[in-house]
């Protein structure tokens, strides 16, 4: 049987009016949707006008490339961290919203697919919840005044501006609540798979929400299960809910399988207690308009300053509105039907406050000389698997929006079912229904949205252009925290020396420190602090290395000063072809001669851990340098180190390691596999105790003209504070190393 036309066009009706609204309250972002995108500044110690929202423009674009024009999963990049490159893996957290981004850019570009992204899910968003309320009260116009609670809402208005693929799977909360509902509730299995997918997808778009939806199934049916007194209703809620648990098993569980085996090298997925504390709401946070709020925001701006984490995290605002309409269902409408929302409602709000309780900022306080922190549930997740990734408390407020934004639907209900018996009729009861969605609209409205050109620069697409040039791009200052760096990437196509990565692994944080100059770009205030410490060799070192075609300064984040003494400097010292400028852009092209190596020679072959700066070698997977016993000497954390270095030609070397094995009780012979351009050369057997000299050949046939990596893979590692009572180091360590050499044959 067909579907009923009228409906059909009932519901298109429903979501046109939904993106009417949000073009509306996005204002102006529509209205330059190939120029700009919404973006705000407000985190302390970011770069001016840098922001996730850059990095998210770069993830789609990558996407596109990596599939479309590489071929390949856009699980890895060689374009950033050159010639490192950076696990991408993480990617495939959020791979529905980036898979269905794919048609926008293809068709609109990427600036237009980034808006649209942001419109489309805002109103998918409404429309959802919508069809969630209409379920659950058989009510269209309250329906259509909860989807805009839970699409407009402060926390989706504000994160617009900052975090794209949290709004962008917004849409799965109540789809997935809808679903679970109707397949506990209905016969047949089209809802019990359904809830199923969507939980899927939820899964391949936003690991925070699976964990939402985990927790709201576990309150739903608890509470359920506890509210059905006789045993066979119990049976069969037992039954559908086994379905659901086992259908969602079966689609889900081998991706999560997947994801919790596999390694995450340049991500830290942990979090530690003070982080999540940090990442709380504070109480007063849920009763105060957004400080982006069109008439009130300058008026609360000075209260967010003192909330701890940054101003996206912490509005979770309520709404006086919708406090007072949902109070008005706890009050008046049939407990069945709201109590479990009720329920839901206060269990978010308590777990979005985090493990400690915030009030202004604060979370110590003081009674008379005592002083005491208020613990809270949520510091229960600390102890409990995947529960214990949730970073960001102040998130359950998504959850909390949606259970308010179904209790607002019944006590508008209870009004409406007032205002027939007083025979207000249609249309007073159409003009009261305005009348609140227009209030709850001036409540949350933020217009405009601050909005900033994200057009490119013209110099990075006449750099694209150069299809001479395949080298790599200096951006001055390097810093994992730029993120525009890798948007201007999607134009210029150049490979990076850094790049931004969400909650970056030490390795990331320290790259390239080892290296002479690299240290110096990523802290270019030292400039003036004295003389220039490098000469013309180490200019000619890292262009060979990082495959340097050009420098750019970026004016923006360097004092006027600096760029002075920067341009005087590396005039001075690299071989500079040609300089141009556009804008804030200072672009310094070098001359590259790739035949002549000479300023390589022997004495850049040894790198001993005492004399760690002044080798140009990249090192990765060593722990600070330490002393005794007269031996400068650095311990390898236990997961496979890595080094770079650039060899002129291809000729057979020999490489020497000055080695000592971490000893514990019970620990077996220690031994190294030592892989080169990964391939495996051999393995080092390692002596029971002592420092040792070993040594491996490496054939030509295994190396390459220009950078080589050789990783060490360690047979076994430990903490001494777990292998070695009373002591209190809990790295993990597997070999001391005293220096690497290779001796050219």
């Amino acid at each position: 049987m067909g579907a009923n036309p009228r409906r059909v066009a009932r519901h298109l009706l429903v979501l046109c009016g939904y993106f009417f609204l949000t073009v509306v309250v996005t204002y102006p972002v529509a209205f330059h949707l190939t120029t700009h995108i919404p973006i705000a500044h407000q985190i302390p110690g970011w770069a001016p006008g840098d922001g996730d929202p850059w990095y998210s423009l770069w993830m789609l674009w990558f996407t596109k490339h990596s599939l479309v024009e590489l071929g390949r999963l856009p699980l890895f990049s060689d374009a950033l961290f050159y010639p490192r490159g950076a696990d991408l893996r993480y990617f495939s957290l959020i791979m529905f919203p980036l898979l269905l981004s794919l048609p926008l850019v293809y068709l609109a570009g990427l600036i237009a697919a980034y808006n649209l992204l942001i419109l489309l899910s805002l109103a998918a968003a409404g429309y959802a919840t919508f069809l969630l309320v209409q379920y659950l009260t058989k009510d269209g116009r309250v329906a259509f005044i909860s989807g805009l609670i839970f699409a407009f809402c402060p926390y989706h208005l504000t994160r617009s501006l900052e975090h794209l693929f949290l709004v962008g799977s917004a849409a799965c909360l109540p789809l997935y609540v809808l679903f679970l509902i109707k397949a506990l509730q209905e016969r047949g299995t089209s809802n019990v798979l359904l809830a199923s997918v969507v939980f899927l997808l939820t899964m391949l778009s936003n690991p925070y929400y699976v964990i939402f939806l985990i927790l709201f199934t576990g309150i739903y049916v608890l509470f359920h299960l506890w509210r059905l007194r006789h045993a066979g209703s119990r049976s069969i809620l037992i039954k559908r809910v086994a379905l659901v648990v086992g259908c969602t098993a079966v689609l889900s569980l081998p991706i999560a399988a997947l994801a919790l085996r596999t390694e995450w090298p340049d991500i830290v997925l942990s979090t530690s207690l003070a982080e999540v504390n940090q990442w709380s709401a504070d109480l007063l946070a849920f009763f105060l308009p957004s400080p982006y709020h069109t008439l009130w925001g300058s008026l609360v701006e000075a209260i967010y300053a003192n909330f701890t984490g940054n101003v996206f995290e912490q509005t979770v605002y309520i709404g006086y509105v919708v406090l007072a309409l949902a109070l008005i269902a706890l009050v008046k409408a049939r407990q069945e039907e709201t109590r479990v929302w009720a329920l839901c409602a206060i269990s978010f709000f308590v777990l979005a406050l985090g493990p400690f309780l915030h009030i202004h900022g604060k979370d110590l306080f003081r009674l008379g000389d005592a002083t005491f922190y208020i613990p809270l549930p949520h510091l229960l997740f600390g102890f409990i698997p995947v529960l214990k990734g949730v970073r960001v408390a102040s998130r359950f407020d998504v959850m909390l929006m949606l259970s308010l934004a179904v209790l607002v639907s019944f006590g508008l209900r209870c009004l409406l079912d007032h205002f027939d018996r007083q025979q207000w009729g249609a249309k007073g009861q159409a003009v009261f229904l305005s009348l609140i969605a227009a209030v709850l609209l001036l409540e949350f409205v933020s217009v405009p949205l601050p909005i900033l050109d994200a057009r490119l620069p013209k110099v990075y697409a006449e750099i694209g252009q150069d299809e001479t040039s395949t080298g790599s791009l200096l951006d001055v200052p390097l810093g994992l925290d730029i993120a525009k760096y890798q948007y201007y990437q999607t134009v210029h196509r150049k490979k990076l020396l850094m790049g931004f990565s969400p909650h970056p692994s030490r390795a990331l944080k320290e790259y390239g420190n080892t290296f002479p100059l690299i240290k110096a770009f990523k802290e270019p205030d030292h400039i003036l602090d004295g003389a220039w410490p490098w000469d013309q060799q180490d200019a000619l070192r890292l262009i060979s290395v990082f495959d340097v075609d050009a420098i750019v300064l970026h004016r923006e984040y360097l004092e006027p000063a600096i760029v002075n003494r920067l341009q005087e400097v590396l005039m001075r010292t690299f071989p500079i072809e040609k300089r141009f400028e556009e804008g804030s852009l200072l672009v310094l092209w070098l001359a590259r001669d790739r035949a002549s190596q000479a300023h390589w020679d022997g004495a850049a072959y040894r790198w001993d851990f005492d004399a760690a700066a002044a080798l140009p070698w990249l090192l990765e997977g060593w722990w600070p340098p330490e002393r005794r016993d007269e031996i400068t000497f650095a311990w390898a954390d236990g997961k496979p180190s890595r080094l770079w270095v650039f060899f002129p030609q291809r000729q057979d070397v020999v490489l020497e390691l000055g080695l000592s094995p971490f000893i514990f009780p019970g620990c077996p012979q220690q031994g190294i596999k030592v892989y080169a351009n990964e391939r495996l050369l051999g393995e080092i057997e390692m002596e029971a105790e002592g420092w040792r000299s070993y040594s491996l050949r490496v054939p030509h046939s295994s190396l390459t003209a220009g950078v080589n990596v050789f990783r060490f893979v360690y047979r076994c590692a430990a903490a001494p504070a777990q292998v070695l009572p009373g002591t209190p180091d809990a790295r993990s360590l597997a070999v001391a190393f005293d220096f690497i050499a290779f001796h050219f044959e």
